[in-house]
């Protein structure tokens, strides 16, 4: 018995302040979300840069056989294959976007999941470019 039971005499009987229990890190789930994301979102943008290319190779070599009088008979293969690259990349872009998302929210794969959906809004964007440059190529 000390002084302070006589100057306390229920503080024993009370129990002791609970702390709060310290947060639980959430679990992490499995990476292959992000990954995916992560996959789309890199083909997209080599499906946008073989459209960039090919549209550029296409405008070189129309100016080129202009100047010639031969036309741009031949290049219909060409402009085939830009259309399609676009497509892919523009449908890519979404899933990766989407993907990206839905493995930042999850919890997994978060970092990769965050950069496929930098990399499909990038090749999105850079789709919104191209079809602007070929509607204004197209009008005038």
């Amino acid at each position: 018995m000390t002084g302070l039971d006589e100057l306390f005499p229920d503080a024993a009987e009370r129990p002791g302040v609970a702390l709060p229990a310290a947060p639980q890190a959430e679990p992490r789930g499995s990476r292959r979300l992000g990954i995916f994301a992560l996959a789309l979102g890199l083909f997209a943008i080599v499906c946008q840069l073989g459209a960039v290319l090919t549209g550029v190779a296409v405008f070189v070599a129309i100016l080129g056989s202009l100047g010639a009088g031969s036309g741009a008979d031949g290049l219909d293969w060409v402009v085939a294959y830009e259309l399609d690259s676009a497509i892919l990349g523009l449908l890519l872009g979404i899933g990766a976007v989407v993907f990206g998302v839905l493995a930042a929210r999850r919890h997994h794969g978060r970092r990769l999941g965050v950069a496929g959906a930098i990399l499909g809004g990038s090749a999105l964007a850079v789709d919104l470019v191209i079809g602007v440059l070929l509607v204004v190529g197209l009008t005038s």
